[in-house]
């Protein structure tokens, strides 16, 4: 199962990591340079925590409790070089309770600091961050890849995220009050430019009102313009309803039950910007919303209220809500493409969703992770791709360390005729988990698995069908 697989592959690695620390303890001194010593201050490999008040080379005692492992947490990420992820460490007791220790922190890439913060450096590759006391070690995985580097190089942001574009209106804005009017009286060609600070919201931003093609609806502004929902209970930011042509670029949203919320909105771009701290999912997809495009964008931290339903993107309505949304008819949200983003770590669910009445979108150049994912909620695939429409391409995309399986395509018993004709090529997949690199469902018809695709570390194999040239 793949909880007993995981878990056993982890246990493993760190009885051996406690043998080998116990064994070298003796080795080690404040000559070591791969260890920072109590006393050090700073260090480019990082900085210690306060030492631990354990006798060496004696088990460590917390009532009538032992210690018996020591485990680091994320214990795999996927990072761009200059990014930073926290670490922590935990003792977990004889009796199966945990708690947090203070340990030394040391990395063979990167630098950390004393309280577990790594950074990544200019120089790709796997690096692994060790967490050691007095007697028993741990270590977790960094990848710091060249294909995470360049998507997130390109969602960098500028000061000048609106240049670029031409405009008939030029719409400044640094409050809440005057986004809400900028965005209720918008007209075609409105450059909306949000000054840098927080844009608070109890409720939801709503976009009713259409650009053209010609001249859309921009509403731009650099990472530090930060729209607040005010909590990850509270409904989306920013909800858009019948609207069509406009552009987002730039800008942050977090702290909300949704971040954007797309119904009857086709036509519209989201580029380059950052969602975060979600209650369940970062976008939403829905009732009929068609032709839109997600780009060059940095989704992490999901599904912190509801973890079964915290996707990154979710594209349509799951057939048993079709009565309550679409009249009882496949939610045809089609020809959507979602390009170049990068997706976790955090979340809860899958990083893409596409349900049964979907057809014809683009998934393609993004970076895919796994680390996050909370399993047992039946509405949360464990996989990172999960494709219940029809003649989907997935193209170029690449996945690390998923819970089960990197990509999938099902048919649902009350959605028949779905889950048919979609094409996956050229895509990497390090699943580090006990499935497979592609698993097509039984039922489904047409659908091809290119042996382009690269697969590694999946304990079922490359597919549980043939690859096609």
């Amino acid at each position: 199962m793949p909880y007993i697989f995981k878990l056993a592959r982890r246990l493993a690695k760190r009885r051996l990591a406690a043998a080998l620390a116990c064994l070298l303890s003796a080795a080690c001194s404040d000559n070591d340079p791969t260890l920072l010593s109590p006393s050090s201050q700073s260090s480019t490999n990082g900085a210690p925590a306060a030492p631990s008040s354990a006798t060496p080379g004696k088990k460590r005692t917390q009532t009538s409790r032992t210690v018996v492992g020591l485990r680091v947490t994320p214990d795999s990420v996927q990072i761009a070089s200059g990014q930073s992820v926290a670490f922590s460490a935990t003792a977990v007791f004889s009796d199966s309770s945990s708690d947090t220790v203070p340990v030394m922190w040391s990395v063979t890439g990167g630098t950390i600091d004393a309280n577990g913060l790594f950074t990544a450096g200019a120089s790709t590759g796997t690096f692994q961050v060790i967490a050691r006391d007095s007697v028993l070690a741990d270590t977790a995985k960094v990848v710091v890849s060249a294909a995470v580097m360049a998507s997130v190089t390109a969602l960098s942001t500028s000061d000048c995220s609106c240049c670029s574009y031409g405009y008939k209106r030029l719409v400044p804005v640094s409050t809440s009050a005057q986004l809400a009017s900028a965005l209720a009286n918008a007209l075609p060609g409105d450059k909306i430019a949000l000054a840098d600070g927080t844009y608070w919201r109890q409720g939801q931003w709503n976009v009713n009102r259409s650009g053209t093609a010609d001249s859309p609806v921009l509403v731009c502004g650099t990472r530090r313009a930060v729209l607040n929902g005010g909590s990850v209970s509270t409904w989306s930011p920013l909800a858009l309803s019948g609207a069509r042509y406009w552009i987002f670029k730039g800008f942050t949203i977090t702290n909300s039950k949704i971040g954007i919320n797309v119904e009857r909105s086709s036509d519209n771009v989201f580029d380059s910007l950052a969602i975060y701290n979600i209650g369940q999912e970062a976008i939403h997809l829905r009732k009929f919303s068609r032709r839109n495009v997600l780009q060059y964008s940095r989704i992490y931290n999901t599904g912190r209220a509801s973890p079964g339903y915290g996707e990154g993107v979710y594209i349509g309505t799951a057939p048993n809500q079709w009565g309550t949304y679409t009249g009882g008819q496949p939610d045809r949200s089609d020809s959507n493409r979602v390009v170049k983003n990068v997706f976790g770590p955090g979340i809860t669910s899958e990083n893409i969703d596409i349900k049964s009445g979907t057809t014809g979108g683009v998934i393609s150049g993004n970076v895919l992770s796994g680390t996050g994912y909370v399993a047992g909620f039946s509405s949360a695939a464990p996989v990172w791709v999960s494709v219940k429409g029809n003649y989907y391409t997935v193209a170029g995309n690449s996945g690390s360390d998923s819970y089960r399986d990197g990509f999938e395509v099902k048919v649902l018993g009350e959605a028949p005729g779905w889950g048919n004709q979609n094409v996956f090529s050229s895509n990497t997949a390090n699943v580090d988990g006990p499935g497979y690199g592609f698993r097509i469902g039984s039922g489904t018809t047409g659908n091809v698995v290119r042996c382009s695709n690269v697969v590694t570390n999946a304990g079922a194999g490359f597919s549980n069908v043939a690859c096609k040239q």
